[in-house]
This record gives C-alpha cells, sequence and structure tokens, in this order.
C-alpha cells in the first residue's frame, strides 16, 4: 500500500495511521478543547439577580508525547446566589487546566478561567469577573447598574447591564458567553444570555460530538416583562433561576430566591487515532 506524506489534519493523519500510509509514524501533536466550569447567578431578596458568565474556553494545538503522565482538572460549576433578606452572589466556575502544575491544581500551562458570578440582587450590584464575565443586577433607582467586566480569556465577552425602574420593573443582566456578550436588561425585557460556541469533538469509535457549549445565562426579572429572554445557546440558565444545563454553561437569574447553578467544565485531548 502506498505510503501518503504532505499536509494533513488530524483527523486526516488519523485514518492513515490506522491504514499503515503514514510516513514517519504518528506524531506527538496533539489537538486540545478546554472549557472552564460556568458561574452561579446572584440570589435574590426580591430584586432580580444577575446571571452567571460562562467559563472561559480554549481550542488548539500543542506537542504531548503519549505515555507522559499529565495533571488534568476540570473545573466545576458555580453556586446559585443564596435568596432572601441576606442574598449573596453567584460564585465564580472553576478553572479547568490542561497540563496543570499538581493534582487538581488550577494553574499551568493551558488555563481556561471560570466564568464569573452574577450579582445579587441589591442596589450598586455588579457581576463578578470571571472567563466571560458575569451579568449585573437591577436594584436600586439609578436606572441602570453596570454589568461585569470581561476575564482574560480569548472567547471572553462581559455580562449584560441590570435595569430598574423605581421598582416597577427589575430586570437582571445577562451572563456572557462563549460566542458573544450578555444582553442588557432595559424596560419590558431582562437581559438574554451570551450565545455559546458550536464545537464538534471526533470520538475514538470514529463517531462525532456536536454541542454547543459556554451559553451565558439569563437575568432574571419581575413586573411586567413583554419578552422574557432566554440563556444563551449552549445551556445558560433560564430567567427564573434556572440551572445551566451543558458543559461551561452559566445559571440563570431569579426573581426571587436561589440563583442558578452553573456547569461544570470540560478537558478535551485527542491524539491522532484517538481522543479522551
Amino acid at each position: 500500500m502506498a505510503q501518503l506524506s504532505g499536509v494533513w489534519t488530524l483527523s486526516q493523519v488519523s485514518q492513515a495511521v490506522q491504514n499503515g500510509q503514514w510516513l514517519g509514524g504518528t506524531p506527538p501533536t496533539v489537538e486540545y478543547l478546554i472549557v472552564a466550569g460556568g458561574g452561579g447567578a446572584g440570589g435574590s431578596n426580591g430584586t432580580p439577580g444577575g446571571a452567571g458568565g460562562a467559563g472561559g474556553l480554549l481550542a488548539g494545538l500543542t506537542s504531548l508525547t503519549q505515555g507522559t503522565q499529565i495533571w488534568v482538572t476540570v473545573g466545576s460549576g458555580g453556586s446559585g446566589g443564596t435568596g432572601g433578606g441576606s442574598s449573596t452572589n453567584g460564585t465564580n466556575g472553576g478553572n479547568s487546566v490542561l497540563i496543570a502544575t499538581s493534582s487538581a491544581a488550577t494553574t499551568g500551562n493551558f488555563v481556561a478561567i471560570g466564568g464569573g458570578g452574577g450579582s445579587q440582587g441589591t442596589s450598586g450590584g455588579v457581576g463578578l469577573s470571571g472567563g466571560s464575565g458575569g451579568g449585573g443586577a437591577a436594584c436600586g433607582d439609578t436606572g441602570i447598574q453596570a454589568g461585569a467586566r470581561a476575564g482574560s480569556s480569548p472567547n471572553a465577552n462581559a455580562g449584560g447591564q441590570g435595569w430598574t425602574d423605581a421598582h416597577t420593573t427589575d430586570c437582571g443582566g445577562g451572563g456572557g458567553g462563549a460566542g458573544g456578550p450578555g444582553g442588557a436588561a432595559y424596560q419590558g425585557s431582562n437581559g438574554y444570555g451570551g450565545l455559546g460556541m458550536l464545537v464538534t469533538v471526533y470520538q475514538s469509535d470514529g463517531t462525532t460530538l456536536t454541542e454547543t457549549v459556554a451559553g451565558g445565562g439569563a437575568g432574571g426579572y419581575r413586573g411586567s416583562v413583554l419578552t422574557p429572554q432566554t440563556g444563551g445557546s449552549g445551556g445558560g440558565g433560564s430567567y427564573n433561576g434556572g440551572d445551566a444545563t451543558s458543559f461551561g454553561s452559566g445559571g440563570g437569574g431569579n426573581a426571587a430566591g436561589v440563583g442558578g447553578a452553573g456547569f461544570n467544565g470540560l478537558v478535551w485531548i485527542s491524539w491522532p487515532g484517538t481522543s479522551s
């Protein structure tokens, strides 16, 4: 059988290796996808909390020899903030790391930053900074509260601003997603969750898995909302305190009670012919 050489994609290399056609053996280059845990939404004492932001997302190629021991950390999703008179911010999602410095370490060679927690429903509340930011809260009589700034990851987008008009219509800002910023709330609409990213994973059995990950949660609302906005594609939590449903996505804000929880991240690596 003739041997092949040239410039090829990893999937083409994998097939050539299996067919015995690859010249020079299997290269040490691996493909990786790293998604950090999504942030939890802020809790509410009757005024809506901001949504949680999506975890940061990294993808690329690096050299990694098969058989070498490495540490990998998968970030957990952030918890939703508590409700009631002592409402709290949602917590940030955990970092996901490829080639971590030690077991369960949040630092290392390739680090995706956890999504920011959404703000509690309180005057002047601001979502926490993170992989894709967190949403702002709607409270106070100043009209609009600022959303969180974006994190440092390449796919980082800020959370949206909250809105209030003297507590007649309060709406929380949406959480930032890996594919776009969180929506700002305005009179008659809560903030939508930032878009996630569509990814395709090639599995060791030859099949593919396609999923949208790392969407921001939707902000909570109170009062007359004409068009309730939803979480971003990629599993962002809904506006009624819904938990995130896909890797790295942020939780949804709530009008009264506990904020939605973020979803855990993932670390995926692939050598030609394998994936894990």
